[in-house]
């Protein structure tokens, strides 16, 4: 009998159930390449094996923004459009001058460097918004800050150099133009 209990317990047959040897175990078994993504249910981030899909942690940022813009598309810019120019200029830094004539802006940079706060800047479906600038090299900041999405449905141009600061975002629609040299 003793010799039959050996027999079962030698390194050629395996382990009875319920018992491990611990020679079962690979060794490269536990070599694996994990990453971390993040979990919804969890919380936080987890491993899953490299094969293993992930979406990545979503941002609340981009996510705001998305909403805004589908707000605004399905609004048709009732709210965000509403004002078919930009309001509220006022130069911060440089000089020029602001003239709107019917549904166009006209904005003559004197200075190679303009800063203009503006209370919104949309512009509507038919509008034009032109800055005449000094140069190609010239530089027009235009910074919102109302609390409405920027919605640009008609004309911008320039012969230098335009950027548009919202953070509460910016909407080119199908029927917005911008053209520039710079």
């Amino acid at each position: 009998m003793a010799a039959a209990m050996r027999s079962l317990e030698s390194p050629s047959t395996p382990p009875r159930r319920g018992f491990s040897t611990g020679r079962e175990m690979n060794a490269g078994a536990l070599n694996h390449v994990f990453r971390l993504v993040w979990s919804d249910h969890a919380g936080s981030y987890v491993p899953v094996p490299e094969f293993g899909r992930a979406r990545g942690k979503r941002s609340s940022v981009a996510s705001a923004a998305m909403r805004c813009a589908i707000a605004a598309l399905a609004l048709g810019g009732a709210s965000a459009g509403a004002a078919g120019l930009p309001t509220g200029g006022q130069i911060t830094q440089g000089s020029a001058t602001l003239t709107q004539s019917g549904n166009t802006l006209l904005i003559q940079q004197s200075t190679p460097k303009l800063a203009t706060n503006w209370q919104s800047f949309n512009i509507a479906p038919g509008s034009t918004v032109q800055f005449q600038q000094p140069s190609a090299a010239s530089i027009a900041l235009n910074r919102v800050t109302g609390g409405d999405v920027s919605l640009i449905q008609g004309a911008l141009k320039s012969n230098g150099q335009v950027f548009l600061l919202n953070p509460n975002g910016v909407l080119f629609s199908s029927t917005a133009r911008w053209t520039w040299a710079g």
